[in-house]
């Protein structure tokens, strides 16, 4: 099973198929409790009947948001490793039908990893952008993997003010250590793709010691950009230091496109 090409409009629609489903529950519920009020005669009979119809309802509602809210825990060990079989738990979960807001939001956001993973990041970044623009409620810790991800995209697309968007709109955002290590290393490539390698080498020290906590490839290609912005900025001496550290951390790896993250990096950002 495979997930169609994104559209914004179709997420429009299965939000709003969704929020039906959880009104009409309710809807349901009061519709019926008020005819039984204005007809006692049918009143216990219909109340009670009423009653079991909204509570299947909305037990219906929470089973199908809890097997999706498990789609995404099966679907994360295979973002990198293999993105069609990630893509397929992703796919098969969201054509359920009344699941909660933030369940659908994030099943995108997986959906959005997936898309990078598989090299089409014009999707991914239309993806980021259209789950960014709605209220996350209680998707709310997922902005700024969000927002790391719109980020990636746009670089991969070539869209670098897109990517310096996504990037500023970070500060305001609390953000754990391993998503910080993503930003400083995202952040990194944007400055050489924007083409104010300086800016990459303001703190530099800091930046290098951080570059030492990711695994040895992440950090050889990290070393790699720093190398590249100090070659571009005249700092020979220091861009021959971080290419020979780079060769000793990474060897081959080194070598390969540093501007282009492997998956096992991306899929950090879901």
């Amino acid at each position: 099973m495979s997930e169609p090409p994104f559209r914004p409009a179709r997420l429009s629609r299965q939000i709003a198929g969704d929020a039906a489903a959880r009104y009409g529950a309710v809807t349901l519920l009061i519709v019926v409790c008020l005819f039984a009020a204005r007809f006692p005669a049918f009143g216990r009979g219909l109340a009670l009947l009423g009653l079991v119809a909204a509570t299947g309802m909305w037990g219906w509602i929470n089973v199908a948001s809890m097997r999706s809210a498990r789609a995404l825990h099966e679907a994360s060990p295979y973002l990198a490793a293999d993105p069609g079989r990630a893509e397929a738990i992703l796919a098969a979960a969201l054509q359920r039908s009344g699941l909660q807001r933030w369940v659908r939001l994030l099943l995108y956001h997986r959906l959005a990893v997936v898309r990078l993973c598989q090299g089409r990041a014009g999707e991914a970044a239309a993806i980021c952008h259209a789950v960014l623009s709605r209220r996350l409620g209680a998707a709310r810790h997922a902005r700024a993997p969000l927002l790391l991800a719109f980020a990636e995209a746009a670089l991969a697309t070539g869209d670098v003010w897109g990517a310096y968007a996504a990037l500023s709109a970070l500060d305001g955002e609390e953000i754990d250590l391993a998503h910080g290590l993503r930003r400083l290393a995202i952040q990194g490539r944007y400055h050489l793709a924007a083409g104010v390698p300086s800016a990459e080498l303001a703190r530099a020290r800091a930046k290098v010691e951080a570059a030492e906590m990711l695994p040895a490839e992440a950090s050889a290609r990290r070393h790699a950009v720093l190398s590249r912005a100090a070659a571009a900025a005249g700092a020979t001496g220091l861009s021959h230091w971080l290419e020979a550290r780079a060769d000793l951390l990474g060897g081959a790896a080194a070598d390969r496109d540093a501007q282009r993250p492997e998956p096992e990096a991306i899929a950090e950002l879901a």
